[in-house]
């Protein structure tokens, strides 16, 4: 999502997935996959960059849960690999 302003002025959040295209002329125009049509006060290159920085920020997100989920698979096979060894020198022990 991004905060985009209409020509009033008032603040509108816009599904930044939804974007088909924006073009200046000389009002910015962004058109969404539906069809509708959005006439905003920034310029197309705001546009532009706010939709990139939200892609980016959609990109580390995920990135960051992947490696958060690889990291709670490693410390469950270490986990595993712990108690085996454990269990593997109490028998050791115990014989």
């Amino acid at each position: 999502m991004i905060a985009v302003r209409k020509l009033n002025e008032k603040p509108y959040i816009l599904n930044a997935d939804l974007v088909e295209t924006i073009e200046a002329t000389p009002d910015t125009v962004i058109t969404l996959t539906t069809g509708k049509k959005l006439v905003v006060m920034e310029t197309v290159e705001d546009v532009v960059n706010a939709i990139i920085g939200y892609k980016q920020k959609c990109f580390l997100l995920n990135r960051y849960h992947e490696k958060e989920k690889e990291l709670d698979l490693y410390e469950k096979m270490q986990k595993e690999a712990l108690n085996k060894i454990s269990a593997e020198a109490k028998h050791i022990h115990t014989h």
